[in-house]
């Protein structure tokens, strides 16, 4: 019997570079991203059954909703640990032949059983979660013998003969408890049907009659490659978790903020597995590039990229501001507000980011827009002077090429905050974040008639 290394660590003492977050803060801030991009998939193949999985999830008491939230979660975050701790050539996929299905020289298929609070309940030889697993593991071993772990939030079973799993005793003893389980759950369900009564154990009985019809000796190699891992962390340990991970590859200073970027990308990959738009598989060297990538970015004091590719959530874009009447003032159309929306809302999470990890910034962040600022006004200064003696609609033809040079232009001319920093949606959205401080505009005059705006509205 072959012991499984443990790429988990979850035992480990906490990281003091670790950040605790409590399951709201997971729920608040990674269901934010996942709604958000899975409403990208409006019109592609599944959408229908998404809208209704989502439907069917709104009528689930808070609870429920939340507790299923966090299970699936877990589950690609579990994946995380478990390609951190493989080897090189080795892959993860989620939601495949399992939860969680590690891939290399031979298949490691992984059952997760999450759950918070002070006192969990753990996995028994009665339970039925336990012989849900052997009715997804059975098949899947006399197709193609691999290993199997099952991983608990809860602890150990003790006196439970389910708990020689944890270690590399001797598994007859656990043998002949299934044994005993199968023969009366066999009993059972056959007195049911004699009476005609509706059977009993339904949730288990495809795991026993599994097991049932394996020979004595197939049983005792199956259950040789079963493992079972207890008492892991639940999802609030997971900054923790993976900063431990990291220990011996990032300085102490760095870990918390390249751990915290890692899940982020994770999440990304995750979800554009699941939709289709990239391999579901993940192998380890594209995990690898990535932190390598952020191990770089940091040393380099460069600054990162965390939202250039995030599609910002609908109602967070500030529809109502000034920065869409500024727009409106040079009849911009949708297609304009929106894209000025967007850049407006990365840029501004972009720049909490950055502050929010190295104060230092602020500095540079200033005097970023400082040219910017003066960017426009090389441009609108003379525009306005042109435009004197102009119609109203070649005024607004003029600020609109002004808008477009905003976006298409501007972060080709102006010199970035850092070497390496992201140039375009930072001047975009910076740029519409001055102009909703009504610092700058797009109409020659803007300032003029948008207080000329606002008086009418206020009469």
């Amino acid at each position: 019997m072959t012991e499984l290394p443990d790429p988990l660590g979850f035992g480990a003492e906490p990281d003091p570079a670790g950040v605790a977050w409590t399951a709201g803060h997971v729920v608040s801030k990674r269901s934010e991203f996942l709604y958000t991009n899975l409403d990208r998939t409006v019109s592609q193949p599944g959408s229908a059954r998404r809208r209704q999985a989502q439907k069917r999830t709104s009528q689930l008491p808070l609870h429920d909703a939340t507790e299923a939230y966090l299970g699936y979660a877990y589950q690609a975050d579990y994946a995380l640990f478990v390609l951190l701790g493989a080897s090189d050539g080795d892959a993860v996929s989620i939601e495949s032949a399992d939860d969680v299905v590690l891939s290399g020289a031979e298949q490691t298929l992984h059952q997760l059983k999450h759950s918070r609070g002070t006192t969990p309940r753990p996995v028994s030889v009665n339970d039925d979660r336990w012989w849900r697993s052997l009715a997804i593991w059975i098949p899947q071993y006399l197709e193609d013998p691999g290993n199997y772990i099952l991983v608990s939030s809860a602890p150990l079973p003790l006196g439970d003969p389910l708990a020689s799993l944890a270690g590399t005793g001797d598994r007859a003893p656990l043998v002949r408890a299934l044994e005993d389980v199968v023969a009366r759950v066999r009993r059972e369900r056959d007195r049911a049907a004699a009476r005609g009564a509706s059977l009993p154990h339904q949730r288990r009985a495809a795991g026993v009659d599994a097991f049932a019809a394996m020979s004595r000796a197939k049983r005792r190699d199956f259950l040789d490659r079963v493992h079972f891992r207890a008492n892991v962390g639940d999802i609030t340990a997971i900054p923790t978790s993976v900063a431990h991970h990291l220990s011996n590859v990032v300085v102490l200073e760095a870990r918390d903020q390249i751990a915290r970027r890692l899940l982020e990308w994770w999440d990304r990959r995750v979800l554009d597995g699941i939709l289709g738009r990239l391999p579901r598989t993940i192998p380890k060297s594209e995990l690898q590039q990535q932190l390598s990538s952020l191990i770089a970015s940091h040393r380099s004091n460069a600054l990162p990229d965390d939202f250039g590719s995030v599609n910002p959530p609908e109602e967070e874009l500030l529809w109502e501001s000034r920065l869409v009447e500024q727009m409106n003032l040079v009849n911009a159309g949708e297609p304009r507000v929106v894209r000025g929306l967007h850049a407006h809302w990365r840029a501004t999470r972009q720049r909490a980011r950055w502050l929010e990890d190295d104060i230092s910034v602020g500095v540079q962040l200033t005097a970023y827009d400082e040219r910017l600022f003066r960017a426009w006004r090389d441009r609108h200064g003379p525009m306005k002077s042109d435009c004197a003696n102009v119609s109203e609609e070649q005024k607004k033809l003029q600020g609109r090429q002004l808008l477009d040079w905003s976006h298409h232009d501007a972060h080709r001319e102006v010199r970035p905050v850092r070497p390496e920093a992201p140039t375009d949606f930072l001047a975009q959205g910076t740029l519409q974040s001055l102009a909703n401080d009504g610092k700058i505009g797009w109409h020659p005059d803007y300032a003029k008639v948008s207080r000329r705006q606002r008086r009418g509205r206020a009469s």
